[in-house]
């Protein structure tokens, strides 16, 4: 998959599971989802296990954190760079 369709699969999803009825157009590619509180622990495990099956990566516990869940290009960015390690 390119960036862009991960980063989309991504929006998708966040919008559907965590801000129902939301567009995922509202959701841009720095928008704070972390610190503003779309993602909290739970949620952002729920995101991590979907990202393992959905993309076949493991991600590692020190890495649910705000550094690399806070934004749609940070976890772009951990997928593409867990992919191709």
């Amino acid at each position: 998959m390119t960036r862009d369709q991960i980063k989309d699969a991504v929006r998708a999803y966040i919008a559907q599971q965590f801000l129902a009825g939301e567009s995922p157009d509202n959701i841009t590619d720095d928008t704070e989802l972390v610190t503003t509180g779309v993602l909290d622990s739970l949620a952002s495990l729920n995101l991590v296990s979907w990202l393992e099956e959905k993309f076949g990566v493991t991600i590692e516990a020190h890495e649910v954190d705000v550094d690399h869940l806070n934004t749609l290009d940070l976890i772009t960015s951990m997928v593409l760079a867990k992919q191709s390690a």
